[in-house]
């Protein structure tokens, strides 16, 4: 499903970017190697987020251990910012479920099945030649001189 998502950019607000701004402001001591710092620089003048970036941005959020007053949750835009992407990024597999479930309702379980060509013999019976009378006759009297020589084997 994510690998669905790849290509996709959303919108990033004004107010979101005013708020990266706000939130850069608020870390007086902060340098390039603080975590977050060129993230937030970046996000303050950017129109549009990619997937690969909001999920680096939820991975930062997710795997974070520290408080909410440290620099680096303040440069990632703190909770506003942890919303924002996590909004953004159910939605978007919503709307991915939604559509598969809506595909796999109307019968369409796998657009992707191959369907044969008109190369391949879908002639699947098996041909057999046609018997003439005589190997007919042929058949019926050799079954019945097996059975016969079976019964004078018993006596």
């Amino acid at each position: 499903m994510n690998s669905q998502l790849y290509d996709r950019k959303w919108n990033f607000p004004e107010d979101m970017r005013n708020h990266m701004k706000i939130c850069f402001a608020k870390v007086k001591n902060a340098d390039q190697n603080t975590e977050g710092y060129n993230r937030n620089l970046r996000l303050q003048n950017t129109q549009q987020v990619s997937y690969p970036e909001l999920k680096r941005i939820k991975n930062f959020f997710d795997t974070f251990q520290g408080r909410n007053v440290d620099a680096p949750f303040i440069l990632n835009g703190e909770n506003k910012m942890k919303e924002f992407v996590n909004t953004c990024l159910s939605n978007a597999r919503q709307s991915i479920q939604g559509s598969e479930k809506i595909k796999r309702d109307t019968g369409m379980d796998n657009e992707y099945i191959q369907v044969p060509t008109a190369d391949i013999n879908l002639n699947i019976a098996k041909t057999t030649p046609k018997k003439t009378n005589i190997q007919q006759y042929d058949l019926k009297v050799t079954e019945n001189l097996k059975r016969i020589n079976e019964i004078f084997s018993k006596i």
